[in-house]
């Protein structure tokens, strides 16, 4: 099976439609997708867009340090918490990466 990483660090609107209209069509497509969001990215999710990334079956994880600098709860987005260690291993894991930043 291929394997997509999404790295979303801009908060960008146009970002992030095009980051879940490459989720959409790499999902349709039977990719597998990991998501992971730091600097100004975390604040681009919100409950609903992590609970439909993970309902497609997307793994998705957040930096903790971006996230507590930010004010965001990331239990409330029911993502899972994440350091620079998962950025590397989702870089490592796929077979294309594609940053938004």
């Amino acid at each position: 099976m291929t394997r997509l990483g999404l790295v979303l660090a801009t908060a960008a609107a146009d970002d992030l439609a095009y980051a879940l209209g490459l989720v959409e069509a790499a999902r349709r497509r039977h990719v597998a997708v990991r998501v992971f969001a730091m600097h100004a990215g975390v604040t681009s999710l919100s409950a609903a867009v992590t609970a439909w990334l993970i309902d497609l079956g997307c793994d998705v994880a957040v930096c903790a340090t971006s996230a507590e600098r930010a004010g965001v709860d990331v239990d409330r987005l029911g993502a899972s918490l994440g350091s620079q260690d998962d950025h590397a291993a989702l870089c490592g894991w796929a077979d294309r990466v594609v940053a938004f930043s």
